[in-house]
């Protein structure tokens, strides 16, 4: 099951929508050893404070149109467009959240939850990103390319994907544009191939990745164009490419330089923290998405215990938390029923899947009918409400939307033929084994 919802603060909706989808994380976890920068802070809150970073302007340039282009030959039908909105976002704001570890280090290859990249990933860009949960577009790719047969994959980068400036110590590679060189150091990276860390959850990608050849499998064309070859097609390489854990850094970074300072392209920059207690963000001036993030920043307060975080954000001491315990579940209730705390999906790939695991190596489940008859006799929806407590959503293999197969589609699917797919309803709610967030208005 995959975590659906989060609830929000009626004042930050429309600010957050975009800013939101910036940020991807991934599944639960662990520790490692933590950076520390050394400047002094410049806010009450903090006491390690990165150097001053740039206060130029963002860049007013429109960026390059984007393009996924897919492997399928045959056309399929575009539906209809809906009518803008005219709503416009907000800007300003700084959102405060809560989160219960600290980053083990700036490195979002070694990080193995999402704890770690609710923090690194509002500092990276991937190649690749699925806003809403429903497309898989480019991010700081500006397009890419599937051969006929799936096996090779060409991107082109964007031509102003910029590393951050003023951290400590600083480096040759700081203001300096993202190229391929970067790209395929990241991927081999991620991958093991240097002789640093596997990374635990985007790691994988070596299993299709053909690793066998001289250049590792990653094709440099030129500055802005890469090729990524497979063994065999594999649709899953986009959707291992959005999530938090794949960021790209310069080429030659490297981990134990990445427990000093982010090395990173994303929306946000590091501003000031407090180990253990308070991580403030601020907006990244020279971000390649024109006009983006709509927010100025993002504070991460280190809170631990349910009865502490509900009443911070049932008192407006916080913006974002967790889905209630039971006992609190009727206020959050009244409370979105009024339309004071709202809900929206979190960002792709988080804590997943959440699932009954059979031994298919011991009896009696080493019988394949006996499993296939116990994935057809389980009640999804019944499931979803007994152990979630209703917040969850079905999906296969893929995300759900983008390029997976649609909530509809999945409960059609034989292995939920007990199931009335005319009658099942989305949920509404995130999944609580996911540590999912919570919004409220003040």
């Amino acid at each position: 099951m995959m975590p659906k919802a989060v609830l929000l603060r009626r004042t930050l909706v429309v600010s957050l929508l975009a800013a939101l989808g910036l940020l991807a994380t991934a599944a639960c976890g662990a520790q490692e050893a933590a950076p520390t920068p050394t400047s002094p802070p410049s806010a009450p809150t903090a006491t390690n404070t990165p150097p001053p970073t740039s206060t130029s302007a963002p860049s007013q340039s429109k960026p390059t149109a984007t393009t996924g282009v897919v492997a399928a030959p045959t056309a399929t039908p575009t539906a209809t467009p809906k009518p803008a909105s005219t709503v416009q976002p907000k800007r300003g704001g700084i959102i405060r959240y809560t989160g219960a570890e600290d980053p083990p280090s700036f490195d979002p290859h070694t990080a193995t939850s999402a704890q770690h990249n609710t923090h690194n990933a509002k500092m990276y860009s991937n190649l690749l990103w699925n806003p809403n949960r429903s497309e898989i577009v480019p991010d700081a790719a500006e397009s890419y390319a599937i051969s006929a047969d799936g096996k090779v994959w060409t991107f082109k980068l964007r031509p102003n994907v910029k590393y951050h400036t003023g951290y400590s110590p600083a480096s040759p590679r700081d203001g300096t544009t993202m190229n391929s060189r970067d790209v395929k150091w990241s991927l081999e990276k991620i991958m093991g191939l240097h002789g640093q860390t596997l990374s635990a959850r985007s790691g994988w990608m070596k299993e299709f990745i053909d690793i066998d050849r001289p250049d590792n499998g990653i094709e440099i064309v030129d500055d802005l164009t890469f090729k990524i070859y497979l063994i065999q097609a594999f649709p899953g390489l986009a959707n291992i490419m959005t999530i938090g854990f794949s960021g790209i850094m310069p080429e030659n970074i490297t981990t134990k330089e990445l427990q000093k300072r982010p090395y990173g392209t994303g929306p946000f920059k590091l501003k000031t923290f407090q180990r253990g207690a308070v991580w403030n963000y601020e907006r990244n001036p020279d971000y390649f998405k024109a006009g983006l993030p709509y927010l100025d920043g993002y504070q991460h307060n280190n809170m631990d215990g349910a009865a502490i975080i509900q009443a911070a954000f049932l008192t407006g001491k916080l913006d974002m938390a967790g889905t209630p315990t039971d006992d609190n579940k009727p206020i959050y209730d009244q409370r979105e029923k009024a339309g004071i705390i709202y809900t929206l999906p979190p960002a792709s790939s988080e804590c997943r899947p959440a699932s009954v695991n059979m031994n298919s190596t011991k009896p009696p489940f080493n019988e394949k009918r006996l499993r296939q008859a116990v994935n057809m006799a389980i009640d999804r929806e019944a499931y979803t409400e007994i152990v979630h407590n209703g917040y969850g959503a079905p999906h296969i293999f893929l995300d759900t939307g983008g390029w997976g197969r649609s909530m509809e589609e999945i409960m059609k699917m034989p292995a939920t033929a007990s199931h009335t797919p005319q009658t099942w309803k989305r949920p509404k709610k995130s999944s609580k084994s996911c540590t999912p967030m919570a919004w409220t208005s003040k």
